[in-house]
């Protein structure tokens, strides 16, 4: 088998993480074998004009890189149930798992890595495009991370190896930002739309230029607002309000205004203030 540039690609699973790496891998013009989903007829396959194969029929697509994207709880059982052969390389794309979920698969002779974006994929993305701006988290042995790291170049990202003993630790940080940031970011529309205004619409512009100012300033200069200013008569007033308006965002409030103290430069008085602002709740 081929473990170069003329590799053929086939996926497990047909969610966003599939169709990013497939839709990536035709834009630069790798080799597609197909996808591999619980029924024949899968629309990532259809859209891409490639075989889908179930699980028992894996054989059929001779791939020489199979990348495993089912949920992370069922890495392990999925990868043990499919047929491989020595010096295909198995890779999942989880960012919180490491390569022990693909033992079945290093036992058997394959090459096994990991390929993870730090990126929010959907459905509907733009992979060229996406992960232009990604780091890419890779791990695996030697021939395998190479060959990945060369794939994520291709696909326009930055790779970068991870310490598989900090794989949770660089996880959680990527969870914080992709994951839980959204509810924050659902929560903060709803309050919006509260008002008779589409929160999603007003709020959306000034999500994304906070990510762009935490690339240019770092982690230390992107905290704004009424914290950085040290506005505690500011926050004390939205704590009252949220106290009658939405009570279930006044300790989530009180822990983002806690996570910015900790990365702005204010004098003693000020710092004073807003703990004080938030101690009274």
């Amino acid at each position: 088998m081929a473990l170069d540039r003329d590799a053929r690609i086939a996926v497990v699973g047909s969610g966003a993480l599939a169709r990013t790496l497939l839709g990536g891998a035709a834009a630069c013009g790798r080799t597609i074998a197909g996808v591999v989903s619980r029924s024949p007829t899968c629309p990532l396959a259809a859209d891409l004009g490639v075989p889908a194969v179930t699980l028992s029929d894996i054989d059929t697509l001779k791939a020489d890189v199979l990348f495993v994207c089912v949920p992370d709880d069922a890495i392990a059982s999925v990868t043990e149930a499919m047929p491989m052969h020595a010096g295909q390389l198995i890779a999942h794309g989880s960012g919180a798992s490491t390569l022990d979920v693909l033992d079945a698969a290093a036992h058997r002779g394959a090459l096994v890595g990991s390929l993870h974006p730090i990126m929010v994929l959907t459905d509907h993305s733009s992979p060229h495009r996406l992960l232009a701006s990604a780091t890419i988290a890779i791990d695996g042995d030697a021939p395998a991370a190479a060959w990945l790291t060369a794939f994520a170049t291709d696909l326009g990202g930055t790779p970068v190896q991870v310490d598989p003993a900090r794989r949770c630790q660089y996880h959680a940080a990527a969870a914080l930002t992709g994951g839980l940031l959204t509810g924050l970011l659902a929560d903060a529309a709803a309050l919006f739309d509260d008002l008779g205004h589409d929160g999603a619409a007003a709020l959306g512009p000034m999500v994304q230029q906070a990510g762009v100012q935490l690339v240019r300033q770092g982690r230390d200069g992107v905290v704004m607002g009424p914290v950085a200013r040290g506005d505690a008569g500011t926050i004390a007033r939205h704590i009252d309000m949220l106290n009658t308006t939405a009570p279930d965002l006044v300790q989530l409030y009180i822990a983002l205004v806690h996570s910015c103290l900790r990365h702005v430069d204010l004098n003693d008085d000020a710092r004073a203030a807003v703990t004080a602002a938030v101690s009274r709740s």
